[in-house]
């Protein structure tokens, strides 16, 4: 059983009785150690997949069903106390925006220590102690200085290495980063990249890494799973995925991080067409080995082509 166990989750928006799935049947497992891939175009459903397990679902969208188990205990069923419990001490998160996710209100040193004295039970003159040895641990410069500073006053970069000494404040068991560089340049995208992956080793945290671009999932993850349209078409070790990917849709990814006119936009709907999921692959409107029969009639299981390699495809082989 992986650390992070999640079985067969399904949310939708809209009502109860007349609901829009998003996220169709997603199984994954994130085990302490790895860095763990979901990729995805935007809409695909990759990121309420993980607001699920972190208890931040919005309020347009509901869990139909599923379980999300971290160590056994079942996120899904928690209360929002319960949940504020866990967020923060045994699971550490890292969203895209470090400018919004940020208190403008107060500075970056107490904005780490309240964490620590929230979920570690510090004094105010420890918190601080163990906050500037988080500043130095993520390579924050003239780090004194950096925690009496406000978000506004330091660089995007500078504030994404603040939510990282924040997310791994209390050695959470469990990591979810959303885009986590998304919003930086290329050059600080590299250097943050390596110091979560340095902080994940020190910590020996799991991580649960929400991005859509192959190369970050190439340079640090251990295994990947690729998501269109609310489903999981692909997982495997990201070596085998990224070398010899059998999904038309991984296929068309790879092929547009150098070229991205090869890549059609997503749908944005779970619908192709107005047809149900379940009454044909998702991907056959733009997939270029589509044949009517079965593509169009039937919807493929996610099957196994080789160890740990599993394909959701008529005609992958």
């Amino acid at each position: 059983m992986g650390m992070l166990e999640v079985k067969h989750l399904n949310i939708a928006f809209g009502t109860k009785k007349t609901p829009t799935k998003v996220v169709c049947d997603v199984s994954l497992t994130v085990e302490r150690g790895e860095i763990v891939g979901l990729v995805g175009e935007s809409g695909s459903g990759k990121t309420l997949t993980a607001l699920a397990v972190m208890g931040l679902l919005p309020k347009s969208a509901h869990l139909i069903s599923g379980t999300g188990k971290l160590d056994g205990v079942d996120l899904l069923t928690l209360t929002p106390h319960q949940m504020q419990k866990i967020q923060g001490s045994r699971i550490g998160i890292v969203f895209q925006d470090p400018f919004t996710s940020l208190n403008p209100t107060m500075n970056l040193g107490e904005q780490v220590s309240e964490v620590l004295r929230l979920h570690r039970n510090m004094s105010r003159s420890e918190a601080r102690a163990e906050t500037l040895e988080l500043f130095k641990s993520v390579h924050i410069p003239d780090p004194e200085i950096r925690m009496r500073q406000y978000p506004h006053q330091v660089s995007g970069g500078q504030r994404q290495r603040v939510l990282i000494a924040m997310a791994f404040a209390c050695r959470p068991e469990l990591l979810i980063a959303d885009e986590p560089t998304t919003a930086l340049d290329v050059t600080v995208q590299a250097q943050v990249l390596a110091l979560l992956q340095e902080m994940q080793q020190k910590l020996n945290t799991g991580v649960l890494l929400i991005t859509h671009d192959l190369g970050v999932v190439a340079s640090v993850c251990n295994r990947v799973l690729v998501m269109v349209n609310g489903r999981v078409v692909e997982s495997g070790g990201v070596e085998e995925i990224m070398t010899a990917p059998k999904h038309p849709y991984t296929q068309a990814l790879l092929a547009a991080v150098n070229n991205p006119v090869h890549l059609s936009p997503t749908n944005e709907t779970v619908n192709n067409n107005g047809r149900e999921m379940d009454n044909c692959c998702v991907y056959a409107d733009r997939c270029p080995i589509c044949v009517n029969d079965p593509c169009r009639m039937i919807e493929p299981e996610l099957r196994e082509l080789g160890e740990g390699h599993e394909v959701r495809c008529h005609l992958a082989t």
